[in-house]
């Protein structure tokens, strides 16, 4: 068949680590890991700059990256129809990234 390079059906991924200074003094023994695998999801890197911490009006001294904060709500599965509750909002990053995906918060 024909191979799209441009954008493609699937994409597979190869990385690989050394390891060094692992053994306390002893010769090294560079230990390499494979990983292989297929890419199953991407970022949508184009709503960040609308949530960045520089565009508030206000930051607080703990307020969280936008990008963790949407990771974080990401992982807890925040959609339509599901309560995001954050006893400790400080100034609410991860409740504005809960919204986002639709979720009710407090």
């Amino acid at each position: 068949g024909r191979v799209n390079l441009r954008k493609p059906d699937h994409k597979f991924w190869l990385m690989e680590t050394d390891e060094y200074d692992l053994n306390n003094g002893l010769p090294p023994v560079a230990q390499r890991t494979i990983f292989f695998g297929r890419e199953v999801g991407a970022a949508d890197r184009k709503l960040l700059p609308t949530y960045q911490l520089k565009s508030r009006t206000y930051i607080g001294p703990t307020a969280m990256d936008a990008e963790i904060a949407f990771l974080m709500a990401n992982q807890a599965l925040a959609r339509s129809g599901k309560l995001v509750y954050d006893p400790f909002v400080g100034t609410g990053s991860i409740l504005i990234a809960a919204a986002h995906f639709g979720a009710m918060t407090m």
